[in-house]
């Protein structure tokens, strides 16, 4: 929080304990200064990480802290990204998961914000003509129109990042 480094005070009540302590901690570190996962294997995913984390910090969180990490861990286990080895995971291939995906759902709003505003045809034009004219059920068979589309449209990107890049996309 302000820059200095916080150490982890642990206490053992034997000699013993303070080394498997200690080597319990040994691997931990090996296995993160080779790439891998926490458990030391590289098949680790993130979906599975987080709800081990999850079980070993569920009794020092609150309980509205807890539910919310619920809904965010099962989040990202159903979604593709919840697959990814954790020796891959990285900013960079976080970015461009969520970033193709994020884009491909701007260019799509802007299309359609696009043709609202300035053109003759399309999506957009039925909406906001329709809608000056009170035809709400065409209105809504136009936004309806578009969120199909714009799911169709992920997952067809989805499809091609996982067929051209596999090497970089989340498995399944």
């Amino acid at each position: 929080q302000n820059g200095q480094s916080r150490y982890k005070r642990i206490t053992c009540k034997s000699y013993a304990e303070a080394q498997a302590t200690q080597a319990q901690l040994g691997v931990h570190v090996r296995a993160h200064a080779a790439g891998l996962g926490v458990s030391g294997s590289p098949r680790e995913r993130l979906g599975p990480y987080l709800l081990d984390w999850f079980d070993r910090a569920r009794p020092r969180l609150a309980s509205s802290t807890a539910e919310r990490y619920t809904t965010f861990i099962a989040q990202i286990r159903r979604d593709p990204i919840g697959s990814i080895p954790l020796a891959r995971l990285s900013p960079r291939a976080l970015d461009g998961y969520y970033g193709r995906r994020l884009a491909s759902g701007l260019s799509f709003t802007t299309v359609v914000a696009a043709e609202m505003i300035a053109a003759d045809t399309g999506l957009g034009y039925l909406i906001i003509n329709s809608r000056l004219w009170f035809q709400t059920d065409v209105v809504f068979v136009g936004i309806i129109t578009l969120g199909t589309l714009g799911y169709l449209t992920d997952r067809i990107f989805q499809a091609l990042i996982h067929r051209l890049a596999g090497r970089y996309a989340p498995t399944h």
